[in-house]
């Protein structure tokens, strides 16, 4: 999945939940339940077509979470820390990457996950 910053920044701007967007309140990656979510996510989201992980918003009301959000996001997002996880829970590893557009000056973590290779019927 080509990144395309303006989609990015948008994804915060106005976030909405989508097939290929997944809106997620602040969770930790360290802890073993934010792992799980990250990567079943991902596998999930590449499976079918790929698409963005955004991380510190409510998923009903789509509002930032600001109260809750970590002093070191790009540090808990950083992305080798997301792509070990991917790497070791996935049967298939794949790349992702990991942006930090601002809005009220607070950065969130945007996972890209590309598009997986489809299944052969």
């Amino acid at each position: 999945m080509a990144i395309n910053s303006e989609q990015i920044k948008k994804l915060i701007q106005q976030p909405q939940e989508s097939l290929s967007v997944e809106i997620k309140a602040w969770i930790n990656p360290n802890d073993p339940e934010g792992t799980a979510k990250i990567v079943k996510t991902a596998i999930a989201m590449r499976n079918n077509n790929g698409g963005y992980m955004v991380f510190g918003f409510d998923d009903k009301t789509l509002q930032p979470l600001l109260d809750d959000a970590p002093s070191n996001v790009t540090e808990i997002f950083h992305i080798d820390k997301i792509q070990r996880m991917i790497a070791k829970y996935s049967s298939e590893i794949f790349e992702v990457s990991v942006e930090f557009p601002k809005r009220e000056e607070q950065e969130f973590p945007v996972i890209v996950i590309p598009i997986g290779i489809p299944l052969l019927r």
